[in-house]
């Protein structure tokens, strides 16, 4: 009886939370009070008491909100191994005022130094392939500069203060964050004067009377919905003429609008296909196609097969979702980037293979293909989410090479694998 009264008590602490079993490393790590909370390179925590923190060079990732709150430290330095930083990670660290950010940076994301009132000390790397909004607000660094007509730091535009009218942007500008012109209703035509590298998501988002873009020979990147609902938008000009177009950065355009699909269903604007509308089993993507669309063939019901051709740099999340009859796809080595959901629940998919040349799988990858059962991957992969091959068949086999990201990927989730 008492043995029984025990067990009841012990289930009820467990259940309002009183009694913790650690059943990770990563919980034994909070248990332990570590300093640096680590699982897989993302620093989850800093849970230290130092002024100066040095993150360490296992760090790949910084995670949300893992500096949140911290009214220690005064000066961060991030190591060039740490290739993203992920939204509000330093967020409201009242006593900070330098960061030093290491050359391998590539993604800053929404508000991740924002409300740090002492933080004048900081200057993105030039290596910076993307930044949220928000990421600098509330901070001293950013009182200094408010006045300035363009707000930049290290060539990334972080603001504009101007009147509109037909926007000149200075040669210092080589790259626009997130958000900077949104739903800006002054500006009617914008000039970049010669380095613009890339403009980021949603940079130029409904801009009721924006008419001409005029885009630089150093340009190469248009983020993901940037000219979206520019519906005074006209004229795109591109000096150079390999520029990415994220699929559907220029609808709600007349720019757009202009644009029909070819005598096969192909809609192709800038070297994305942005649409597919034709009928056929056996579907070859063009020649030439650099960017395979987000969203741009998902749904297909009755293709059973896709050709994808060499001149493809990017596949992007969701292009092929739900393309129920397909069988099999064979990725070709040009393709840097799997994004997102790419072949996510293709539920006729049997049978993938990555050739030699693709770097990265995105999250959700190849969600619900329930009929995957053979994926053969390159060693060129140096990346692959958690998340690429959730709920697979259960029988899902791995081919790669021996001591690949491909083979630590598959063991480490658990993963049937053959090395080669």
């Amino acid at each position: 009886m008492k043995k029984r009264i025990f067990r009841t008590l012990i289930a009820l602490l467990l259940v309002i939370g009183l009694v913790a079993i650690p059943n990770t490393k990563a919980d034994a790590a909070y248990r332990l009070k570590a300093k640096f909370v680590i699982t897989d390179g993302l620093l989850r925590d800093y849970r230290g008491g130092s002024s100066t923190v040095k993150i360490p060079t296992k760090v790949k990732e910084i995670g949300f909100e893992a500096f949140s709150g911290n009214k220690k430290v005064k000066k961060i330095v991030i190591p060039k191994t740490v290739k993203k930083i992920n939204q509000r990670a330093f967020y409201d660290c009242p006593n900070l005022k330098e960061i030093v950010i290491g050359s391998g940076v590539t993604t800053i994301d929404e508000s991740a130094f924002a409300a740090c009132p002492k933080l004048a000390k900081i200057k993105l790397n030039s290596g910076v392939t993307s930044v949220g909004i928000d990421i600098l607000k509330g901070t001293k660094w950013l009182k200094n500069n408010k006045k300035a007509e363009f707000v930049v730091n290290n060539g990334c535009l972080l603001a504009y203060n101007g009147k509109g009218g037909d926007v000149v942007v200075p040669a210092t500008v080589t790259s626009i964050a997130d958000r900077v012109f949104y739903k800006n209703k002054k500006i009617k035509s914008i000039t970049f004067e010669g380095n613009l590298k890339w403009i980021g998501k949603e940079s130029f988002y409904a801009c009721k009377k924006l008419e001409r873009v005029d885009l630089p020979a150093s340009f190469n990147r248009i983020g993901t919905d940037a000219f979206v609902s520019c519906s005074k938008l006209r004229e795109m000009n591109f000096a150079n003429e390999q520029v990415f177009v994220s699929g559907g950065a220029l609808k709600g355009t007349p720019y757009y609008k202009s644009f029909k699909p070819d005598e096969n269903g192909f809609l192709i604007i800038n070297g994305t296909l942005e649409k597919y509308t034709g009928s056929k089993t056996s579907v070859v993507i063009p020649d030439g196609v650099r960017n395979i669309g987000r969203e741009s063939l998902m749904n297909n019901k009755k293709a059973t097969k896709f050709t994808i051709p060499q001149s493809v740099i990017e596949i992007e999340d969701n292009a092929f979702h739900n393309c129920s009859k397909m069988k099999q796809i064979t990725i070709p080595g040009s393709v840097i980037t799997i994004g997102m959901g790419a072949f996510s629940e293709c539920m006729g998919l049997k049978k993938v293979v990555v050739k030699n040349g693709t770097k990265n799988i995105g999250e959700n990858a190849f969600y619900r293909c329930k009929k995957l059962v053979k994926v053969t991957l390159p060693k060129s992969i140096s990346s692959i989410h958690y998340s690429a091959f959730y709920q697979c068949n259960k029988k899902m086999k791995i081919y790669c090479k021996k001591k690949s990201v491909a083979a630590k990927f598959a063991a480490s989730n658990m993963y049937k694998y053959t090395p080669s």
